[in-house]
């Protein structure tokens, strides 16, 4: 079964089977976020504390999670920077 390239989520009370570009977003944080247009990818599930979230998106809307996540940081980065 292909569960995409983040391999399969950290599910509770079962040995961690996540693949270690899984870790490297939710464990590691070395991004602020993944945005996967794989349908096969799992998302973080919901309320599980990680550094960073894997989500998964579609091309259905063109305003969907991966557009919003960087107007956001962007009108966050000029606020703190002044820029206009």
């Amino acid at each position: 079964m292909n569960k995409g390239e983040m391999g399969a989520a950290l599910r509770p009370g079962e040995p961690d089977k996540r693949s270690a570009k899984r870790k490297d977003v939710e464990v590691d944080g070395f991004f602020s976020a993944c945005f996967s247009y794989n349908r096969n990818t799992i998302p973080t599930p919901a309320g599980k504390q990680c550094k960073a979230r894997i989500y998964g998106c579609d091309f259905s809307n063109v305003n969907d999670l991966f557009s919003r996540f960087i107007v956001n940081a962007w009108k966050a980065f000029a606020a703190k920077n002044n820029i206009a």
